[in-house]
């Protein structure tokens, strides 16, 4: 019961800061969210595991891009991705209850 109630504290805190990222992104221009999305890629190339921040983050990183991206080969990455990350973190999250 302990793990499940501090998964949900972790998770209650990344949807917390997802309006500020929100926000933060909101404020970007084209090139700035590209930058976004590279800096996102490095950090998780870095870790072995997707962490529930860094999926929340993603998926405002993705819904923004495919809103202001212009080619639709980024728009189908973007989707992809997206659906990829709400993959992970159903699955985190069912593998957290278990």
């Amino acid at each position: 019961m302990i793990l499940f109630l501090n998964q949900f504290k972790e998770y209650k805190k990344a949807q917390r800061n997802r309006g500020a990222y929100t926000l933060k992104l909101k404020q970007m221009n084209k090139t700035e969210l590209l930058e976004e999305l590279i800096e996102f890629q490095k950090k998780r190339s870095t870790f072995d595991s997707i962490s529930l921040e860094m999926i929340i983050q993603g998926e405002v990183l993705f819904e923004a891009l495919i809103l202001h991206c212009e080619s639709i080969e980024m728009q189908k990455f973007s989707k992809t991705y997206l659906k990829h990350l709400k993959y992970e973190l159903q699955h985190l999250l069912t593998k957290k209850l278990q």
